[in-house]
Formats: C-alpha cells, sequence, structure tokens
C-alpha cells in the first residue's frame, strides 16, 4: 500500500511496463520477474534455481510447488523440490521467517519444525 493506493500488477502488467522502459536501465528487474514466473519468491530462491538449473547434473528444480500427500492433504510448499530425487530444499532465513504467528507461536520455529512433515511422507529435506 502506498498512501491510500494499492501497488499490485500481474506479471504480465509489470512486462508490458517493462517494454516502455530503456533496456540497461531494467535489466535487473527483467531478471527478477523471470525468476518469479519460475516460482522463485525471493533472491535467494532465484540464486538457488540459477545453481541447480546451470549445472545440468541435476533433476528439473521445481520452486514453490504445492506438495500434497497420497489422500490430498497438503504437506506443504517447499522452497526448491527435485521430483526425480524425492528431495526438498528449504531455504530456512530467519529475515522471512521471525516474528510470532496469528497463533502466538514462533514463526522461525514453526518454519524448521515443517521440515518433518517432508520427512513424514517420505521426502528427504535439504535445509538451507
Amino acid at each position: 500500500m502506498c498512501g491510500r493506493f494499492a501497488l499490485n500488477a500481474t506479471p504480465e502488467e509489470v512486462e508490458r511496463e517493462l517494454y516502455a522502459r530503456p533496456g540497461t536501465a531494467t535489466e535487473p528487474v527483467w531478471r527478477g520477474l523471470e525468476a518469479f514466473t519460475q516460482g522463485a519468491w525471493s533472491l535467494t530462491e532465484k540464486t538457488m534455481r540459477t545453481i541447480v538449473d546451470g549445472d545440468g547434473g541435476y533433476p528439473t528444480l521445481l520452486t514453490n510447488c504445492t506438495l500434497e500427500d497420497l489422500d490430498g492433504h497438503l504437506v506443504g510448499t517447499p522452497d526448491g523440490f527435485l521430483e526425480e530425487a524425492s528431495t526438498v530444499i528449504q531455504v530456512h532465513s530467519r529475515q522471512h521467517h521471525q516474528g510470532i504467528d496469528d497463533q502466538g507461536g514462533d514463526r522461525w520455529a514453526r518454519t524448521a519444525e515443517k521440515d518433518t512433515d517432508y520427512a513424514a511422507v517420505g521426502l528427504h529435506v535439504v535445509a538451507v
């Protein structure tokens, strides 16, 4: 919110706006938009994608995908998921997960505890 106006835009609207701007001035925004549309929600997740995608030896990395168990119950939305390797990558950022949630719980502790939900359904967890 900026003043009394909400500043929200779809990725398509941002892309249209970027086409109207000089290329060199908008290059970082283009890179961020590309990472976002590929599923990255943070600079750290974008970096993770760059490393994994650039190597060529890793399975396909999905970022921030919704994982459900065999009964259709939500397991979570991991930062990274290597489906072929049954591996979840969690980037545990104190900056992003600090504070108290709406139920009075420690957001950082819940983030770290969430890893056990993935392990409970047979996934390997790499916490970064």
